[in-house]
């Protein structure tokens, strides 16, 4: 989706709802900073779910400064289509229009450009690149979500929680499968010991070697995961969006960690079973 905002000095682009006999004008005016979506079409509109629910109305006022260019004056009104867009439940004011309405009223020249991110995960990354150029960014999702959404947030807590838990679980699971497989091996270092290797030369071999098949698992891991993302599995491919180096290195990490301590746990059965 390709997004152009407004100049600050444009016209006031509303949504207007419940008519007064009385005043002879709305009663709910909710002003909106206008961006461009190329999906909508006409006088197609998109609102926020929070703007929606509170002042979701079909009726657009132009504001701008009158004749006398001193004070302003809605300027025109019309009947839209409004919907909402469930995507966005934060608290952003945008009022996304097609390109055709946009530029109906926004006749102003801009200097501003919005910029379009593929995946969230990049905002950040994005945004230091443009400062190091000297331009000032800003990210219209993080500066609009104002609103705290407790349920939203104690949702999060317990996702962050359970995939702590699921972490540790992971962790001792696969120290018991290493050492069941190392197990399996324990004849070889007997035949070891009985040829005259030293019981420190045993326990170097078996970190050596777990630590070999360690690498030998993350190579296929990331081979696969990689040939999943060409093949556009959604999933998997969110994910990868997130892996920055230090994650990589992370991940590395933990596997070496899982490999040592699998190695240390086997060790301590071989020490108690070879030392006459």
């Amino acid at each position: 989706m390709n997004m152009l905002s407004s100049s600050i000095n444009s016209g006031e682009f509303l949504i207007c709802s419940i008519y007064s006999d009385i005043l002879k004008d709305y009663k709910q005016k909710v002003p909106l900073v206008p961006v461009i979506n190329d999906k909508l079409s006409g006088n197609e509109m998109l609102i926020s779910s929070e703007v929606y629910s509170k002042y979701g109305g079909n009726i657009f006022q132009y504001r701008d400064y009158g004749p006398d260019n001193k004070t302003k004056e809605i300027l025109n009104t019309e009947e839209v289509q409004t919907s909402e867009n469930k995507t966005n439940t934060s608290s952003s004011y945008f009022l996304e229009t097609s390109e055709e309405f946009y530029y109906k009223y926004n006749t102003n020249s801009s200097n501003q450009v919005s910029i379009y991110i593929s995946s969230y995960a990049k905002t950040s990354q994005v945004l230091k690149k443009l400062e190091k150029k000297n331009y000032k960014a800003i990210s219209t999702y993080r500066i609009s979500a104002g609103d705290y959404i407790e349920d939203l947030v104690n949702e999060r807590l317990v996702i962050i929680g359970i995939c702590v838990l699921g972490l540790v679980i992971l962790l001792a699971a696969g120290i018991l499968i290493l050492r069941s497989l190392l197990k399996i091996r324990i004849k070889d270092y007997y035949v070891l010991k009985f040829i005259g290797m030293k019981l420190n030369a045993i326990h170097k071999t078996c970190y050596h070697e777990t630590c070999l098949y360690s690498i030998f698992a993350m190579a296929a891991t990331l081979i696969v995961m990689f040939i999943t993302r060409m093949c556009n599995i959604k999933i998997v491919s969110e994910i990868i969006w997130y892996y920055t180096f230090g994650a990589y290195l992370q991940f590395f990490l933990y596997n070496f960690l899982l490999a040592a301590l699998s190695a240390r746990a086997f060790n301590r059965i071989l020490k108690g079973r070879l030392q006459v």
